[in-house]
């Protein structure tokens, strides 16, 4: 003879513990859903093809060296990013260490973005040369950098974002301090 095993208990506490079982076998179930996200965010690590040589805005995490200036390397890049801009700019202009693993995404970005540049001998045509001619111009004097930018700090900080220390002023690190904004300085016009 085999027992049920709620052969002790009222209807109420049998149906409390399905209602436990059933919350563990929930939470369980809902643990092994998340555990195969968190898996599938690891592997989608790697960018695609778009997300490589099209994006669309820099990184909101662009590498330190690149932000500090921006301005001119996206002026260079303007300017001689034909001539490989990708292969020299960042390390030659930033001094930033991309590794390996970044020269051939550079060519490749490269050669993407410079061959287009041939079609503008037909911008002479109406219409077409000329909408040929703007989409090469937004390609190479914003997607390009942008690519490039995005490429730098990806291999830069080996596949994450550009967070490397910045020297912190010794005096600022000091408890009681304060900073030269606020400290008493005495009017030009006033002696001890």
């Amino acid at each position: 003879m085999t027992m049920s095993p709620h052969a002790g208990m009222s209807q109420e506490q049998s149906a409390h513990l399905a209602d436990g079982v059933s919350d563990i076998v929930a939470t369980e179930s809902r643990a092994t859903t998340q555990q195969k996200r968190v898996v599938q965010v690891a592997k989608d690590g790697d960018r695609d093809f778009i997300a490589t040589y099209f994006p669309f805005t820099l990184p909101d995490n662009l590498h330190p060296a690149l932000e500090e200036d921006l301005v001119v390397l996206w002026l260079v890049h303007a300017i001689l990013g034909w001539a490989a801009g990708p292969l020299w700019i960042p390390s030659a202009i930033a001094k930033v260490d991309t590794g390996d693993d970044y020269q051939t995404e550079a060519i490749i970005n490269w050669l993407i973005h410079t061959i287009p540049l041939v079609a503008n001998a037909i911008a002479y045509v109406p219409i077409v040369g000329w909408a040929i001619f703007v989409l090469n111009c937004v390609q190479y004097f914003y997607l390009y950098p942008v690519a490039t930018f995005s490429q730098v700090t990806y291999h830069a900080t080996g596949g994450g974002g550009g967070k490397r220390k910045r020297k912190k002023s010794a005096l600022k690190d000091l408890p009681g301090m304060p900073s030269f904004a606020q400290a008493n300085v005495p009017a030009a016009g006033h002696a001890y």
